[in-house]
């Protein structure tokens, strides 16, 4: 009987830890810090304008009633910083459940800043700068890019990428 009921207690209390402490029981972990466009820029591998064409890879569930793929395709259509090599190319997305990579939606365009996969990518060339935790993307319309809140012209932001 004395088994029986150390093992509620101890059923008890880790219940009521996890509860009490749901932190401790996510996945994925948040920023410390996040990097600012200066030293998002410094540290890209590549810096694209460019338009996701294809989801790849699994479907990933966060949360009850959504899903996002583990990468993507994307088109590019100017270089900005680095070598692509290609015209297309293989974004990681999803690490798990957890979107530390380049998650677009829909189909317009982005400057998008890109770190080479170092490690075991599964078959992803890309991934987002310091782990996600930086500038992954800004969208372009009308030729213009919105950063922060702030529209600028594409040929001030090219300046702005190379530094002059």
């Amino acid at each position: 009987m004395r088994l029986y009921k150390v093992v509620l207690l101890v059923s008890i209390l880790f219940c009521a830890v996890h509860l009490w402490l749901p932190a401790s029981t996510y996945s994925c972990q948040p920023c410390r810090a996040k990097i600012d466009f200066k030293e998002t820029v410094k540290r890209a591998d590549l810096i694209i304008v460019g338009k996701k064409v294809a989801d790849e890879g699994q479907m990933v569930r966060i949360g009850r009633n959504q899903s996002r793929p583990e990468g993507g395709k994307i088109k590019i259509f100017r270089v900005l910083k680095g070598k692509a090599g290609r015209d297309t190319i293989d974004v990681r997305c999803m690490y798990g459940m957890c979107g530390y990579g380049i998650c677009l939606e829909g189909d317009g365009l982005h400057v998008i800043f890109l770190s080479a996969v170092k490690s075991e990518g599964g078959g992803y060339d890309y991934t987002a700068v310091h782990s996600g935790c930086a500038v992954k993307y800004y969208r372009v319309v009308d030729n213009s890019v919105t950063m922060d809140g702030e529209t600028v012209p594409m040929a001030k932001f090219e300046n702005m990428v190379s530094g002059k």
